[in-house]
């Protein structure tokens, strides 16, 4: 049971924080992701092939991974609010740009750009969850900001479909989709910078006994760390961290490939209007949804969190070994296809409580950093490996064989971490 204040405490931070990021997360893959349906229409347009849409779709990651590592630690040391205002507004203006493209080379430089401006939102946003949320709410907390990526594509899919299907003003859909869709990032942006505060102390929805009482649980849960504290230097040689570095490159690989390549995917198999592609793929991410904050609550009750990584990663595996089985089957390979993009992305919220979990925050910080940067690498040659074998083979058979490997390869490591007990902080 609650206490009084603790109950009060964790209504009020979870209605007044939460709900916020999680908008705003969704309109940032909302950004990120929408040429994974514009291409349904834009590379017949443009005459892109799939290794050229695969190499824009990952180039993105180049530029994001540039600013990774110092973003973070501005969030940690100066102000994780200032850094969210100011990427959304620059993501915003490149996002609107990408719908004057005519050739490759400039698709190429939107995407970098978009990139910059979107580097580290999601490690800035963990470090802000950090700052207001104990070990033990995190996993929920980053499943529910992970689940935006989820709800981006449910609404997403139907939305950017059917404004593909416009051509207004002489303008066609697939332009229409990168304005309409990047508007809402500009007033959010605004937004955010009056909304959101750095710490408890300068929140005017607690009264006085409430952010002491906050900032008192915070402060004792990182007197609990000591054991596991670290400088900022060990943090980035740190066994754990090294792991979790190699475990997200590959499983962010095979994401961004499947993010990205779905609707063509869907597409191919149903041989169905781009609409229908739009609504399957929301459907898809429904499930993808409901699994992140299932297995997130699940790992936060249970004070466990290996196998509740391993388990949805293997299944990711069985089922895209599934697909390819039965890939003549446009029904049965779409069902067994939207399985493991469920199992692929049920469990990225317990995987982003590690590093908060047994480093002091500084070292955290950069970790994250570390952990966002050298993983987005990852975020890079998935699509673009996809892209390329889809151009040269014809067929999403090969670039499968390659999905399964890599994240054969997360999951074989996910078994070898030792730091996934969160820390006792009741006795310390």
């Amino acid at each position: 049971m609650y206490s009084k204040i603790e109950s009060s405490v964790r209504r009020k931070k979870f209605l007044r924080i939460v709900p916020f990021i999680f908008i705003l997360y969704v309109i940032s893959f909302l950004d990120r992701t929408n040429i994974s349906y514009a291409t349904l229409t834009m590379s017949k347009d443009l005459h892109f092939t799939a290794a050229a849409f695969g190499l824009g779709a990952g180039i993105f990651f180049a530029g994001y991974l540039i600013f990774q590592i110092p973003v973070t630690i501005f969030a940690e040391k100066k102000s994780a609010r200032k850094w969210i205002s100011m990427t959304i507004m620059v993501w915003s203006a490149v996002a609107i740009a990408t719908s004057l493209v005519n050739f490759d080379w400039q698709f190429y430089i939107m995407r970098f750009a978009l990139g910059v401006g979107e580097a580290g939102l999601f490690t800035s946003l963990v470090v802000y969850i950090s700052h207001w949320f104990t070990v033990k709410e995190r996993a929920g907390v980053i499943s529910i900001l992970l689940s935006a990526i989820f709800v981006s594509q449910i609404i997403g899919g139907p939305i950017s479909t059917q404004i593909l299907t416009y051509n207004w003003g002489d303008i066609t859909g697939w332009r229409w989709l990168f304005i309409l869709e990047g508007i809402p990032a500009l007033a959010i942006g605004i937004m955010s910078y009056f909304y959101l505060k750095d710490k408890p102390s300068q929140a005017k929805w607690l009264d006085a006994e409430e952010k002491k009482y906050l900032e008192d649980q915070l402060d004792l849960e990182s007197k609990a760390k000591t054991k596991f504290d670290y400088s900022w230097k060990q943090a980035i040689r740190d066994r754990e961290t090294i792991i979790l570095c190699i475990i997200y490159t590959f499983w962010l690989a095979t994401a961004y490939a499947l993010l990205f390549f779905l609707p063509t995917m869907f597409s191919e198999i149903t041989k169905t209007p781009v609409t229908t592609v739009g609504y399957i793929t929301a459907i898809t991410y429904t499930g993808s949804l409901v699994g992140l904050i299932l297995v997130g609550r699940s790992s936060d009750k249970k004070n466990e969190r290996k196998m509740h990584m391993f388990i949805p990663l293997v299944i990711g595996i069985i089922a895209l070994a599934a697909s390819m089985a039965i890939h003549q089957d446009a029904t049965l390979a779409t069902i067994i296809l939207a399985i493991a993009v469920t199992g692929i992305g049920s469990a990225f919220g317990i995987f982003w409580t590690l590093p908060t979990m047994f480093l002091s925050r500084t070292a955290a910080a950069v970790s994250l950093g570390v952990i966002g940067t050298v993983g987005n690498i990852g975020g890079f040659f998935g699509p673009y490996i996809t892209g390329v074998l889809r151009t040269t083979t014809g067929s999403f058979m090969q670039p499968t064989v390659i999905m399964i490997i890599f994240l054969a390869i997360s999951a074989s490591l996910v078994l070898t971490l030792r730091k996934t007990q969160m820390p006792n902080t009741e006795s310390a």
